[in-house]
């Protein structure tokens, strides 16, 4: 017998209770992580969707005046989905948008950067984001 088939339902359970809450803390460094960047500087990785990356961009410019979006060419769709969407519901503006390409092993690298600084009404606009956000997560609980 395996140890997973010696195990009874309540220990299954704990287990499975430990992995949530090891992913719960993993989420909350990373938010950590972001608030604290020295660099000011976010890279969108392929697996994050356009509406991730609005709430981490806002989530770090919670704490800093600017972002520096770093994107390859894969996930730049993404970046600038979310950063015009940001602009647009006036969270922040443009402050430069720059393309860089380099010649590594004879081969061609290219990114994309973008910076976006935040608006004089950032923190009401957030604000009251979050209140909206919490009023919908309780009627989606009451179901």
């Amino acid at each position: 017998m395996t140890e997973k088939e010696n195990q009874t339902p309540i220990e299954e359970t704990k287990q499975e209770e430990l992995k949530e809450e090891k992913k719960l803390e993993t989420e909350e460094k990373k938010e950590e992580k972001l608030e604290t960047n020295e660099r000011k500087e976010l890279r969108i990785t392929k697996s994050e969707t356009a509406k991730r990356a609005m709430y981490l961009i806002k989530v770090f410019l919670l704490n800093n005046d600017y972002v520096d979006i770093n994107t390859g060419p894969i996930e730049s769709p993404v970046a600038v989905r979310a950063s015009e969407s940001l602009v647009r519901l006036g969270y922040c503006i443009f402050e430069k948008v720059k393309t860089d390409t380099t010649l590594l092993n004879n081969r061609r690298r290219t990114k994309l950067i973008i910076r976006l600084r935040k608006t004089e009404n950032f923190q009401a606009l957030y604000d009251e984001n979050e209140e909206i956000r919490k009023k919908t997560q309780e009627i989606d609980n009451t179901f």
